[in-house]
């Protein structure tokens, strides 16, 4: 049974492989170029709890998925703002590891005094969009045509959650 715990750098190469796995066959990270480990480790160390928080779920040793929290913008007036990011292993979907992921990342920014959680979602990707609206983000914006991979234009649809106040998030066990 798989188990969410706080990512470790010993998890960075296996991270590194969910993600790629996007990269290389989805228009989900509009990445065209596969993440190098020293990247990925870059990123890993620019995310610090409490603000910028990396999880994984475990499954003895296999990392089955991860969210995180990201700086938002590098302007200071964006400072309580964090954008989500959730890689469920494409062979591992449809058990729970996403909502309990993100239900995490939710109380952490609670918790961390955050303002607002967002989520940019290539507009080819409606199951993520009804993933996040049913923890509560609402959508407020699209920017169609923004994008392209794969010889197609593609667009963002941006959510946020307000964390301010409560009954934001439907709590539940997953």
């Amino acid at each position: 049974m798989w188990k969410l715990r706080a990512a470790v750098k010993e998890d960075v190469p296996k991270i590194n492989g969910i993600v790629n796995w996007y990269i290389r066959e989805t228009t989900v990270n509009w990445s065209w170029e596969e993440r190098t480990e020293q990247e990925a480790l870059a990123w890993f160390d620019a995310h610090q709890p409490p603000y910028h928080p990396v999880y994984v779920t475990d499954d003895g040793g296999e990392i089955l998925a991860f969210g995180s929290l990201s700086h938002f913008r590098p302007k200071s007036g964006y400072w309580p703002v964090a954008e989500n990011s959730v890689y469920v292993r494409h062979d591992c979907k449809g058990i729970g590891l996403g909502t309990a992921l993100m239900q995490r990342l939710i109380a952490d920014g609670k918790t961390s005094g955050l303002r607002v959680i967002t989520a940019w979602v290539s507009d080819d990707n409606p199951s993520s969009v009804r993933f996040h609206e049913k923890l509560g983000f609402r959508r407020t914006g699209e920017m169609p045509g923004i994008g392209e991979k794969f010889g197609r234009k593609l667009g963002v649809v941006i959510l946020q959650l307000e964390l301010e106040g409560e009954g934001n998030v439907e709590q539940g066990v997953c």
